[in-house]
C-alpha cells in the first residue's frame, strides 16, 4: 500500500465522500493511516474540504473505552472555523 502523504489524503477523502465520516480507529485499521489528524488538517487547509471533528467515546475490540475523533465531511468549503 502506498504510504505517501498524498496517497493517505486521497484514501481519506475518498472514504469521506463515500461514507460521510470516519473515526480515528477506522482510518488506522481500514485505511492503514496511523496518524489521520494531520491528513485531515491538510484536507481542510490546503484542499478546502469542510470536515468537522466530533469527539466520541466507544469501546475498542478489547472492551476498553477510549475517546477519539470522528471526522465528518460537510457541504461547502472549509471556512477556517467560521461555521
Amino acid at each position: 500500500m502506498d504510504h505517501s502523504l498524498q496517497a493517505q489524503e486521497l484514501r481519506i477523502e475518498n472514504y469521506l465522500r463515500k461514507h460521510g465520516s470516519i473515526t480515528t480507529p477506522e482510518a488506522r485499521h481500514q485505511l492503514d493511516i496511523v496518524m489521520p489528524a494531520p491528513r485531515i488538517h491538510t484536507l481542510r487547509h490546503k484542499r478546502g474540504l469542510n470536515i468537522t471533528t466530533i469527539m466520541v467515546k466507544d469501546r475498542n475490540p478489547g472492551g476498553s473505552v477510549h475517546r477519539f475523533a470522528r471526522y465528518v465531511l460537510q457541504k461547502g468549503k472549509y471556512q477556517g472555523g467560521k461555521q
